[in-house]
């Protein structure tokens, strides 16, 4: 076949091509190949021109090479048509490119190729250890796993941090494995767990206020709080009508950890936007009632 085409090697004039943006193959959606592909659309509509249709025979429009692994667009003014070529050719040609662009996008095609790769190593670790539900959470896919995702937000970042480590490394712990389980039981059990709570918290009483109350409660939560006075040890403790009081571990006293039960006095006020929770201050006689078993 004898071309006539304007885009023939021994037609072209490197002055009537513009430089739009490196061009990588359909379905890589990484962000940089996503970036180019809207920036190409945008050209086209600015122009109003279309890709060339003349007969080339492969991935090159000028030489028509089908082994090209990194191409570029350029905007034929004259013809008002797009073409796409390898870097080689564009350099034979003298026609001039973004050079700066290319390399970014050549380590971006490269990062891709690694993630890929990543990816699929992940997917045969998680299936081999039965926790490829794992992968789908890490993906948002959540049919049949939890209806509202806030109601396990923790586990769900917990999981895609996990997983995305196991992409990027290819490898995973046993502990790791078994802390993922963990995740997964407490995501899948999530909706549940949300509703048990909203209806203890709308059976749950007003916490009683003003100075010198008694708490008798479980400890759920210990934890270092930034003051402008400097770090102190807060603790919530909830009881077993419902409600939940937060304040400053005592500096005295006997030792306690989470989930046990205590008493102490002090001051109580609730909370201006919820009467079932409140805020002591001035603990004092603090006792432990029971231990947790469990600690």
């Amino acid at each position: 076949m004898v071309r006539t085409d304007d885009h023939r090697p021994s037609a072209i004039n490197p002055e009537e091509y513009d430089y739009v943006c490196p061009m990588n193959v359909e379905g890589d959606d990484f962000e940089l190949n996503m970036e180019f592909r809207e920036r190409i659309n945008d050209h086209m509509i600015s122009t109003g021109g279309k890709w060339s249709k003349h007969e080339h025979g492969g991935i090159c429009h000028i030489c028509g090479c089908w082994n090209v692994k990194y191409k570029v667009v350029f905007y034929h003014k004259n013809s008002n048509t797009y073409i796409i070529t390898g870097t080689d050719c564009a350099d034979k040609m003298g026609i001039s490119y973004n050079s700066y662009e290319m390399n970014m996008f050549k380590t971006a095609i490269l990062d891709n190729d690694h993630l890929k790769a990543g990816k699929k190593k992940a997917i045969g670790i998680l299936e081999d250890n039965q926790i490829s539900t794992a992968w789908r959470i890490y993906n948002n896919d959540y049919e049949g796993i939890i209806k509202n995702v806030e109601n396990a937000r923790y586990e769900v970042n917990t999981v895609k941090d996990m997983v995305y480590n196991v992409v990027k490394y290819g490898n995973i712990s046993e502990k790791q494995i078994s802390y993922i389980k963990i995740l997964i039981d407490k995501i899948l059990k999530g909706d549940e767990t949300a509703e048990k709570r909203r209806l203890e918290k709308d059976s749950a009483l007003p916490v009683p206020t003003g100075k010198g109350i008694m708490v008798v409660g479980v400890v759920l939560s210990i934890k270092n709080h930034d003051t402008p006075y400097g770090t102190v040890l807060k603790m919530t403790v909830k009881n077993k009508n419902g409600w939940l009081v937060w304040g400053s571990v005592p500096s005295n006293g006997p030792n306690f950890t989470k989930g046990d039960t205590i008493k102490f006095t002090a001051n109580v006020e609730a909370s201006p936007n919820d009467n079932k929770f409140g805020f002591f201050k001035l603990p004092r006689k603090l006792e432990v009632v029971e231990k947790d078993i469990n600690n």
